[in-house]
């Protein structure tokens, strides 16, 4: 989802984003694309694509970014980008680990032999971690707040599983949850 976030700034569409309510839905329902199964992101990107006024040239260019960058992407699939059903979609465990281990590390100042000895320590230490994992007794922090969100999310997917929700449906109760709302009120024009 932060590659159509990136995007939009990159693309000169915060102002877009934040002040014309069609395009802040429409940019919002594609940066939870991934929130659906793989098998239905492509069509489901279309239907957005095909509500584009021709005249909205930027929005088409951020459009065609994510169409060739992530949807027709010859390194990585739709099922390696699709999040569908996940728990966990973020990296924050791994840079939890990053700054524990950087503050073991003196923030870099440490000489690359003592750092192999740094890696190697903890590297023993995954064999015991994979162990209380696999026996469910080693669990990762959540706030509340996102295990409330998790629990929106997994009943969003439920519904949607279920045929009680469309994909359109879906994406739009998920950009609710899962994005900031910078929906500036909109000034007249003088």
């Amino acid at each position: 989802m932060l590659y159509a976030i990136c995007a939009v700034g990159y693309k000169g569409l915060a102002r877009a984003y934040a002040e014309r309510a069609g395009q802040h839905r429409l940019m919002r329902k594609v940066m939870v694309l991934p929130l659906l199964p793989a098998d239905h992101m492509r069509r489901e990107f279309d239907v957005l694509v095909d509500g584009v006024p021709e005249s909205a040239n930027t929005l088409r260019q951020l459009l065609e970014y994510v169409r060739t960058t992530w949807l027709e992407n010859t390194v990585w699939s739709l099922a390696n980008l699709s999040c569908f059903g996940r728990q966990v979609r973020t990296n924050n465990d791994v840079e939890g680990w990053h700054r524990r281990l950087n503050q073991l590390a003196r923030r870099g100042s440490l000489p690359f032999y003592l750092l192999v000895r740094l890696l190697h320590d903890e590297s023993s230490t995954v064999s015991v971690q994979a162990h209380l994992m696999s026996d469910g007794r080693l669990r990762r922090y959540a706030r509340r707040k996102y295990t409330t969100l998790n629990g929106r999310l997994l009943k969003l997917w439920k519904e949607y599983s279920d045929g009680e929700r469309s994909a359109s449906s879906l994406l739009r109760a998920a950009s609710r949850l899962q994005l900031p709302n910078w929906l500036a009120p909109v000034t007249p024009a003088v």
